[in-house]
């Protein structure tokens, strides 16, 4: 929910300043241009709105890829205009595995509702696991290369 909320957020909106050339883009160009600062002050209202659905267990199976793509947007236009030091490229791959993990499937509101029910092959749910095991042992592994070399 920080990430949504954080004052940078009113401060990017205010200056509109333009896209660094230098910084990489992975979004098409057509997207990239639909989002602009106002855009981007809408799609942090969406996204904390979804990440306290998110939060509650409710919807999950269409909010957690919605929370995925509207963080990769906001975040994706604040690095592009700002060049600011962001941890964000590290919270998207956990994301991108909670969007099609089957997340709520026991603590959730839509449990208790009867809305989603447990999958039949326990295995769907030990990937999101390894995979998240996998992701920490590549950041830190990235992070003792890179405090060997220069």
């Amino acid at each position: 929910m920080t990430v949504f909320s954080s004052p940078s957020v009113d401060w990017l909106a205010e200056v509109q300043p333009k896209p660094m050339v230098w910084a990489r883009t992975a979004l098409p160009a057509w997207l990239e241009g639909l989002v602009t600062p106002a855009v981007n002050a809408q799609l942090n209202l969406v996204g904390l709105a979804l990440v306290g659905l998110l939060a509650v267990g409710l919807f999950t199976r269409f909010v957690a890829p919605a929370v995925f793509v509207v963080f990769l947007l906001t975040q994706h236009h604040w690095f592009r205009h700002s060049l600011v030091h962001d941890d964000w490229i590290y919270l998207v791959f956990e994301l991108g595995v909670l969007a099609f993990a089957r997340c709520g499937d026991a603590w959730s509101l839509d449990a208790r509702l009867g809305w989603a029910r447990p999958a039949e092959d326990p295995r769907a749910y030990r990937w999101p696991v390894e995979w998240m095991l996998l992701w920490v042992a590549v950041v830190y592994a990235a992070a003792g290369v890179a405090k060997i070399t220069p």
